[in-house]
């Protein structure tokens, strides 16, 4: 099993960081393949309902850092979406709502 965790905190080493830590360090003692990502490291811009993840070869429209997530995100039987309340307005709703484009195909 693969578990995938997407931090949307901007603070490395805070609390939201510190409970991944500790989920994945319990994963991990019972086999999980865990992984962590920053997304404050990439560069997500913000969905434009175009609909092309819906139709075609159901790809997002947009080129930008999501291309990175997006097999990282098929690949993950389990996904965290870890992130403080007051960075949840920012974070995007981005990569919530772009991960579609993952999960149409």
């Amino acid at each position: 099993m693969r578990i995938l965790s997407l931090i949307g905190s901007p603070r490395k080493g805070g609390n939201t960081d510190i409970l991944s830590d500790q989920i994945l360090k319990g994963a991990e003692s019972r086999g999980y393949l865990c992984r962590k990502l920053y997304l404050y490291e990439f560069d997500i811009l913000p969905c434009l309902d175009c609909r092309a993840c819906k139709r075609g070869s159901f790809t997002c429209s947009l080129k930008d850092d999501m291309q990175e997530i997006y097999p990282m995100l098929q690949e993950a039987d389990i996904i965290l979406w870890d992130s403080c309340v007051l960075v949840w307005t920012y974070w995007k709703n981005e990569a919530p709502n772009r991960q579609a484009a993952s999960f149409y195909r």
